[in-house]
């Protein structure tokens, strides 16, 4: 038998289907009530919510239910006539934090979720197209997220505010940036901010004068997504 080559014998199509663990969806407790009116299932997760309360803020979902019930909506099995719809396009985290800000424990909650939280709460205002959502998911960022924050999430939704501040912060931040930090910040943005630190050191007191013009010339080509197109508009 050469090197390399597993003494297993192959696995045929038939045993693999066979042995494969079928996933059960997990119905959500904290966001299953009795008296629901729709059954939305994400991921490998179901949640039974209040289909008026999602609506009221998101034109996007009154438009998905109403379609789902143009087209013959499917009705969840022991739920009576409660209906059931798929939502395709949303991670299981993501819909979570967005339930949880809809039904809080404690109205207080939302003063200690983290940036990450509110990054995906920033992904729900897109993809529902809920423009208080984005502002208030905006205004918690700014005041409670690092520079290093800023500038990962400024660029995953497009919020073009954030951006500048951040990048002359780490320009003359004394410190190097961490492992981590460059993990997070991806080798494009590290290598600009490396340069700007350069030629902080370079132009001296003339940094404070020139620096917010250096900065938009080394940074001016990296992309943002469009995420914030079309939904700041109606702030």
């Amino acid at each position: 038998m050469e090197a390399g080559i597993s003494a297993s014998p192959p696995t045929t199509s038939s045993t693999s289907s066979l042995d494969a663990p079928l996933l059960v969806p997990t119905r959500q407790s904290k966001f299953w009530f009795q008296d629901g009116s729709i059954i939305l299932h994400v991921e490998n997760a179901t949640y039974k919510v209040h289909r008026s309360v999602l609506e009221s803020y998101s034109s996007v979902l009154r438009e998905r239910f109403s379609k789902a019930c143009h087209d013959g909506i499917q009705r969840s099995q022991g739920e009576g006539q409660v209906p059931s719809v798929k939502l395709e396009d949303v991670s299981n985290n993501d819909f979570m934090q967005f339930l949880a800000l809809l039904y809080p424990r404690d109205f207080q909650d939302r003063e200690s979720l983290t940036p990450t939280q509110w990054s995906s709460l920033l992904t729900m205002s897109h993809t529902f197209q809920i423009p208080s959502l984005r502002k208030l998911a905006i205004s918690f960022i700014s005041s409670t997220a690092s520079d290093v924050d800023k500038i990962a999430f400024g660029h995953m939704h497009g919020v073009k505010e954030w951006l500048l501040p951040s990048y002359d912060a780490l320009a003359n931040r004394n410190d190097p940036l961490t492992v981590e930090e460059g993990w997070r910040l991806g080798v494009d943005v590290v290598v600009r901010i490396a340069k700007a630190r350069e030629l902080r050191l370079t132009l001296g007191e003339r940094w404070s004068e020139v620096g917010g013009e250096v900065l938009r010339r080394i940074f001016e080509d990296l992309e943002l997504p469009l995420e914030g197109a079309g939904i700041d508009a109606d702030m």
